[in-house]
């Protein structure tokens, strides 16, 4: 048991929320980070780096481009200057990456949200709240497992990025990474802690029941006593 203050904790329930809090903060950093992918600075290349919602270039000229403008800066992949080749920038594998990676944030913050309520009650000693959040925690780590994965597999496909032999996954890809790993052990400690609990929660109900179960005999059991004891006095 780990104590806080006046506050009890599982010491692998209070492991599992600080790898989540952390993976929570790679998470959001790795959502909003727009370096996925960059490119060697020595290489001089057009494509300078990308993340989920924007990318960077320099006196970049795509060929779907009639006006062959060369684009300079980093771009939103709804700003008007991406209209042109946007359908290129963001392929079906690559929204399948947005996909996965936002609702991998979303069930991140769902997890936070009731870690911080089960943090202020005794209902984190709970089996029914600790197994729904291990359940949460894992769909949140596979879908930041999937997002790397295609995004991995994808990433240096020579029909989406140009010259991609000078370019690299970058640190928010590796943030990503980080996070995944984090959750997933904060999943196997959960999982652990909802194993010791649903023991726990089995003997309370066996308990329960047998005490149910006993109480009509000795309801009854006294009644015949009474009844009893009322003849004897009235003989």
């Amino acid at each position: 048991m780990v104590k806080i203050g006046q506050a009890f904790f599982s010491a692998k329930f209070f492991a599992a929320s600080i790898l989540i809090f952390i993976s929570g903060l790679f998470t959001l950093c790795s959502f909003a980070g727009p370096y996925w992918s960059q490119s060697y600075p020595s290489t001089g290349n057009e494509f300078k780096n990308i993340g989920l919602w924007e990318a960077c270039f320099y006196r970049y000229r795509h060929w779907k481009d009639d006006n062959q403008k060369p684009y300079t800066g980093c771009f939103w992949f709804w700003s008007p200057d991406m209209i042109r080749f946007r359908d290129w920038i963001m392929p079906p594998w690559f929204i399948a990456v947005q996909f996965f990676a936002c609702f991998g944030l979303i069930f991140t913050f769902v997890v936070l949200a009731f870690l911080a309520v089960s943090f202020m009650t005794n209902i984190r000693f709970k089996f029914y709240f600790v197994f729904p959040i291990t359940i949460l925690t894992f769909f949140a780590q596979i879908n930041m497992f999937l997002a790397l994965l295609v995004y991995g597999i994808n990433g240096d496909n020579r029909e989406w990025m140009p010259r991609p032999e000078f370019n690299v996954y970058s640190w928010s890809y590796w943030f990503e990474l980080v996070a995944s790993f984090f959750m997933l052990i904060a999943t196997v400690l959960l999982l652990l802690e909802s194993k010791v609990l649903y023991i726990i929660y089995k003997k309370n109900r066996a308990i329960k029941r047998q005490y149910e179960t006993a109480l009509p005999l000795n309801s009854n059991l006294n009644l015949n006593m009474n009844a009893s004891m009322s003849n004897s006095n009235y003989a």
